[in-house]
């Protein structure tokens, strides 16, 4: 399985209002992801999002409109995350222990990496994972003024920026936050699992999960997977749970398991690959 985040995401996994238990936010949203390993171009994908308190269903239009390229399946109850590649009619499947094994060798082989890299090749190695290797960071956030707020959906979303309070220029997430849609699971794990945040910068949203409850519609950050991520949510329905497919949250018949086993943690580019 790989390791690219879905938009969010995303980020984007942070849109569940604190609604009935039978309630699924529908959620249009956007998102520019540029990956510093490839061209540096950035890559604009579409999403639609069904949220629940109990799975998450993410469909990824990487083309326009048609049927969805990509689509995610996060399931709390069971702890399994499935991806469809449904051009190719593949699935892949993982459980949360072992993806977050796998994130944790990933981590240790980049490390191992490091040390024997040339010093120019370190410089972007290190910077491309900055995110994913914040375990010595401690982090602030900085609220913005009143006049900072932006309007988004007829909303208005306060400005936090979430920074290191050692290298205080270094800030891996700014986010416009909802003032009143929260989300009723835990975001942050959500995110550190989709590799979109690192450990500590986890650790930090759920210890402060009375302001990050709050839906973000619009974020920029740095990705743990490597490169800048942007999104802005383009709509939010809310609907009934009875009123839309109930195999919305299964895995439809016909998907083949991919031939090879999910990949090890990949060997950091080098500079000039």
């Amino acid at each position: 399985m790989r390791f690219r985040p879905a938009l969010l995401l995303v980020t984007a996994l942070l849109l569940v209002a604190s609604a009935h238990a039978e309630d699924v936010l529908i959620v249009e949203q956007e998102y520019s992801i540029v990956e510093l390993d490839k061209d540096a171009k950035p890559r604009d994908i579409k999403q639609k999002l069904y949220l629940t308190k109990d799975w998450i269903r993410i469909d990824e239009y990487a083309g326009q409109g048609g049927a969805p390229s990509e689509t995610y399946l996060i399931d709390f109850k069971n702890e399994n995350i499935v991806n469809l590649d449904n051009q190719n009619m593949i699935k892949t499947e993982e459980s949360f222990s072992k993806r977050r094994e796998r994130i944790d060798a990933r981590k240790e082989k980049i490390r191992d990496d490091l040390k024997s890299l040339p010093d120019s090749e370190k410089e972007k190695t290190a910077k491309m994972y900055k995110a994913l290797l914040d375990d010595d960071r401690k982090f602030g956030m900085a609220r913005g003024e009143k006049e900072e707020r932006r309007e988004i959906l007829n909303a208005h979303c306060d400005r936090v920026v979430v920074y290191d309070k050692k290298e205080k220029t270094y800030e891996p997430m700014t986010v416009f936050l909802h003032p009143e849609i929260e989300v009723p699971y835990d975001n942050a794990e959500v995110l550190y699992l989709l590799q979109i945040i690192g450990r500590k910068t986890a650790e930090y949203l759920r210890e402060n999960k009375k302001t990050f409850r709050k839906l973000p519609m619009e974020m920029d950050l740095e990705l743990a997977a490597g490169g800048h991520l942007h999104t802005k949510v383009l709509s939010v329905e809310k609907t009934g749970k009875d009123k839309l497919d109930p195999a919305l949250n299964q895995i439809p018949e016909g998907y083949k398991e991919p031939k090879r086993k999910s990949p090890g943690p990949p060997k950091p580019v080098k500079a000039g690959d």
